[in-house]
């Protein structure tokens, strides 16, 4: 498969929820969201190197050097999170704080892809409590693509955010990562994607 078919598969595979709404310049977190973020640095502009200030990065026996927080390739402010693990994936979870159980919340983030396409598989999964909710496998290059979709709190703090990359030998570069309450918002409706160019 050439690059240009990883791209469409990665796009594909890319789901969004029907809470994606018109663009909105000032916003950090979701699209016309106005509730609080409840993600603790989700802009990675706290911490430096390997000390990723609010976050669990679950380690193998030793520190990833290809897990850190970059200056190089922001998409907003001056830090952003480079991940490019080589040998296995490598996950970096959060507690989310003050979900109630029952409702809707949306999860958001900003995702780069830089691979290096011949050097094996790439992957990229997101999961709410464990349950996979978004995953990418060989995507192509893209810059910076607005990503979202719904999840069900259980609360009291007993939500997950995990995100579980492999990048050998290229980098996924995440920031503005979000989750906030879904007002109106319910999982049955059509799953999209839309795209937003800055």
């Amino acid at each position: 498969m050439n690059e240009s078919a990883h791209r469409v598969v990665a796009i594909a595979a890319v789901v969004a929820s029907a809470c994606v709404l018109a663009p909105s310049a000032a916003l950090a977190g979701c699209r016309d969201n106005n509730n609080a973020n409840l993600v603790n640095n989700g802009g990675f502009e706290s911490g430096s190197g390997t000390n990723i200030t609010g976050w669990t990065v679950e380690w193998g026996k030793s520190v990833d050097p290809y897990v850190y927080l970059d200056t190089t390739n922001p998409h907003k402010g001056v830090q952003d999170l480079a991940i490019g693990t080589i040998n296995a994936p490598n996950d970096i979870v959060q507690r989310i704080k003050g979900t109630s159980n029952g409702t809707v919340y949306t999860v958001c983030f900003w995702l780069y892809s830089s691979p290096n396409p011949s050097a094996g598989v790439t992957t990229f999964e997101i999961l709410w409590n464990n349950v996979p909710e978004l995953s990418l496998t060989n995507s192509g290059p893209f810059g910076y693509q607005y990503l979202s979709f719904n999840v069900l709190a259980q609360g009291n703090s007993n939500d997950y955010l995990r995100i579980r990359e492999r990048n050998k030998q290229g980098f996924y570069y995440l920031d503005d990562v979000a989750v906030q309450e879904c007002t109106g918002c319910g999982l049955g409706a059509e799953a999209k994607r839309q795209k937003y160019k800055e």
